[in-house]
């Protein structure tokens, strides 16, 4: 598993589970991690051991809800520099712009894409790798829950969320997740997400300094830049594609923003590579195809859904391009 997390949520986490009466001893031994690996506040370990510390805790505390308690407990600089910025900035939506600029300093695999509405902005939390297959639904929860605990707090007045959405399915009880929330929450939704009405965009944050602002977004840029470059970049576009494909249309601008990165570059990265986004998407939309078509769930419709083209027809035309034969025959040939 490629990505790093920063130590500040190692810590953070090991907290909450202190709190609940669990040794941290026994957590790091379990996780394989030194004490020593953990005194740099600043310092950056596997998103693997992320992965484990969180599998550990949700074995060890029997508790379904440790996400988003864990998140209402984040203290004062959890998120580092992040946290800075958005407390410095002059209103929540600079705040949230500024937030999903420096997300991948809290985890060099994680992005937060904003979408605008007429009425909304949509905050959507992705993956670049596919961490989002191994990770318990409690990191989701802790993540979404920390970040409007973060808002909340440095907000100069009270906001409301319009709702919340989680792609993992609804637990027995959700009544946790609506209480803290204080909106409507939806489960089993294409991403984790917040959405947030335009009006509450202007509201003033508690301790806005344009000053320190600069200072330390300046100070961000330089540890983005610091930031190590993937091995891989087909390997990176195709992991996003299979989350993304449902939404994606002429898609690279919205993959390289996942990516932290424009669109030009995106397109360069891949030439270096030998090949182009277009190459890269249809690879794994053919294979994709193959697969959906041998399973008899999917009626053609719904894979040419799952595969982003605006309808079926448009898939029938892609699939007799690639494979000359119409997805039935194909589907009929394969048994599914």
């Amino acid at each position: 598993m490629r990505g790093t997390v920063s130590v500040r949520k190692i810590e953070s986490i090991l907290r909450v589970a202190e709190r609940r009466g669990v040794a941290r001893a026994e957590l790091l031994a379990r996780i394989g991690v030194q004490p020593s690996d953990l005194q740099d506040g600043e310092a950056q370990l596997g998103l693997g051991v992320w992965r484990d510390l969180w599998n550990v805790v949700v074995e060890v505390l029997d508790d379904p809800g440790v996400g988003l308690d864990a998140g209402r407990q984040i203290d004062r600089g959890y998120f580092g520099v992040i946290d800075y910025i958005v407390r410095s900035s002059a209103t929540v939506g600079e705040a949230l712009a500024q937030g999903g600029r420096f997300f991948p300093l809290a985890n060099t695999q994680g992005r937060l894409r904003l979408v605008r509405t007429d009425c909304s902005l949509i905050v959507e939390r992705h993956l670049v790798g596919d961490e989002s297959l191994v990770l318990p639904p409690q990191v989701a929860e802790f993540a979404l829950a920390a970040m409007v605990q973060l808002f909340r707090d440095a907000a100069a007045s009270p906001w409301s969320l319009e709702r919340v959405t989680f792609r993992h399915a609804e637990p027995a009880d959700a009544s946790s997740h609506r209480d803290f929330f204080r909106c409507p929450v939806e489960f089993g939704g294409a991403c984790d997400s917040l959405a947030v009405a335009v009006s509450v965009l202007g509201t003033p944050m508690r301790d806005p300094d344009p000053h320190l602002h600069r200072l330390i977004a300046t100070h961000g840029e330089r540890l983005l830049a610091d930031l190590p470059p993937s091995s891989n970049v087909v390997d990176d576009v195709r992991r996003i594609l299979v989350h993304e494909l449902p939404g994606v249309r002429n898609g690279s601008d919205q993959v390289a923003s996942l990516l932290g990165t424009s669109r030009r570059s995106l397109h360069r990265r891949l030439k270096e590579a030998g090949t182009s986004f277009r190459e890269v998407r249809d690879g794994l939309r053919r294979e994709l195809a193959r697969r959906y078509l041998a399973d008899d769930r999917f009626n053609v419709a719904e894979i040419a859904m799952l595969l982003g083209y605006a309808d079926a027809s448009a898939f029938h035309r892609a699939f007799r391009a690639w494979f000359d034969e119409a997805p039935a025959h194909y589907r009929r040939r394969a048994g599914g």
